[in-house]
């Protein structure tokens, strides 16, 4: 994604419409559009060339269809979504699905009762399926896929490990459970509001009311998107955050400053470095429809529309989390790559992972590294020391290759710096610093190797069959020094 491409500031509505107001301040904006994937498809190229960022939102349906379907249904849901996706144009950016954990967004439910409730478990289950799809469709590899937004204050999906229905928690595990399918989300939304039917209130906005109990830990106004960005994942915090839908519930048709006071607190909020930086704030919604409830849309209130156009005059700009080290996957070399450039492979996934971007350091692996250590192989099996050495070590970078695909990316960091690194960056033309089965006695050169006592060559053919083990019980390593040869080739160190 091309990010000189995406709006400079944070101001945004949900639905066409009312791009006027951008215009009219001289900005570009962000506008969310919903859509059910099996429509017909749309062009967005005239909202995109004028340099709006469109957002759209896939579902499965409204109301019993439910936003996502349900689990049997789950691939055939994925293929429409990449259908939609392959034949509209003008927009890069997809939401799969709404407010999971409400009961009138499960599949089968009637009027909010029933239906197949929406554990994060599921939804990542289809989220991936989505993900997959729409990164296959030609051009659309680098789309953001994001996860489903929950719905802040609804406690209604309770589940294994939350059976308070928590909104929050439910937003952690959720994300949790994308990562662990190696379905990691490309930004993150969020829903945020002042409502329970306060009257509007601009000074609702910087509120800290909290929730009742067993939920006085999360604020009960607009501050709510605080609290789902606390329980973001490490690995996830320098993703984007948009704010797909944002208003005081119902709107109102006057301007108390609400509006602007919105976009100051998420201005605010990005001013702080530490904080996970938010790009986009959409007001909820521009367009009244014909089954809306009065206190929805924006279009229809006009003293409203003075608070819009006030705050658009601000220049709240988007800021954007720094970027990691972008992995660089060659295409597979037509000649064995140079211990030099693999050991620098290495090290660069190593930083990806302290970057928390894990799949990054996967693709490094699994498409540089391993093949490297293949293709290498030959090369170091002139005696069986070293032929073990590079074994063990292959084996260790596809055990980390594994931690990430299981989210332990620390434990991945660990593997390949003590124990894939530490072999690349030894002395010798060939990283003749190997590691070896642990041995008792000092290796015995061959000279001497027919003085071996008779008494000990049971233990010494025990050792030699442990090192053709199965992976699940790798033996003991460390790591052995050999004497650098006379001649050097390869070893410099850049």
């Amino acid at each position: 994604m091309d990010l000189n491409q995406l709006p400079h500031h944070i101001f945004g509505l949900h639905d066409e419409g009312g791009e006027q107001f951008f215009t009219d301040a001289g900005k570009r904006g962000w506008i969310v559009v919903s859509r059910v994937a099996s429509d017909a498809p749309d062009d967005f190229s005239a909202l995109a060339d004028a340099g709006h960022g469109v957002i759209v939102r896939l579902n499965n349906g409204y109301g019993s269809a439910g936003t996502i379907p349900s689990r049997a249904q789950y691939e055939a849901f994925a293929n429409a979504c990449a259908q939609y996706v392959a034949s509209s144009r003008g927009a890069h950016i997809w939401i799969i699905g709404n407010e999971t954990n409400l009961a009138a967004e499960r599949p089968g439910n009637d009027n909010g009762q029933g239906g197949e409730p929406l554990t994060p478990q599921l939804y990542a289950e289809c989220f991936s399926k989505c993900r997959a799809q729409i990164k296959n469709v030609a051009g659309h590899a680098d789309d953001w896929v994001i996860p489903s937004p929950p719905g802040p204050w609804n406690n209604q999906t309770a589940y294994d490990g939350n059976p308070a229905g928590d909104w929050v928690h439910y937003f952690r595990d959720l994300l949790k459970e994308c990562v662990k399918r190696n379905a990691p989300p490309d930004a993150l939304a969020l829903h945020t509001y002042s409502n329970h039917d306060a009257p509007m209130d601009a000074a609702l906005v910087e509120s800290e009311e909290r929730a009742g109990a067993p939920f006085q830990a999360w604020h009960w106004q607009f501050r709510a998107y605080r609290d789902f960005l606390d329980v973001v994942p490490v690995a996830l915090r320098k993703l984007p955050v948009l704010i797909t839908e944002a208003q005081h519930l119902p709107w109102e048709n006057r301007d108390v400053s609400w509006i602007q006071k919105a976009y100051a607190e998420i201005n605010a909020w990005n001013a702080v470095a530490a904080n996970q930086p938010i790009q986009a704030l959409c007001l909820f919604r521009w367009q009244h429809k014909r089954d809306d409830p009065p206190g929805w849309s924006i279009s229809d209130k006009k003293n409203l529309q003075n608070d819009l156009r006030a705050a658009f005059q601000n220049d709240y700009r988007a800021r954007w989390a720094a970027a990691a080290h972008p992995p660089i996957v060659p295409k597979p070399p037509t000649e064995i790559l140079p211990l030099a450039k693999t050991r620098w492979f290495v090290e660069e996934a190593i930083r990806q992972l302290e970057a928390k971007h894990g799949d990054a350091a996967r693709k490094i692996l699994s498409e540089t590294v391993t093949p490297w250590f293949y293709a290498s192989a030959p090369q170091n099996s002139d005696s069986l020391p070293n032929a073990q050495a590079h074994t063990t070590a292959r084996w260790w970078c596809e055990e980390a290759t594994r931690r990430v695909e299981a989210g332990e990316l620390n434990e991945a960091h660990d593997i390949l710096r003590d124990s894939v690194l530490a072999w690349l960056t030894s002395p010798g033309p060939r990283a003749l610093g190997i590691l070896i089965v642990q041995e008792k006695h000092k290796p015995k050169t061959h000279k001497k190797k027919t003085k071996v006592k008779k008494s000990k060559s049971k233990k010494s053919a025990a050792k030699k069959s442990g090192t053709k083990k199965s992976r699940a019980k790798k033996p003991k390593l460390r790591l052995l020094i050999v004497e650098e040869p006379k001649k050097k080739s390869g070893t410099k160190h850049k």
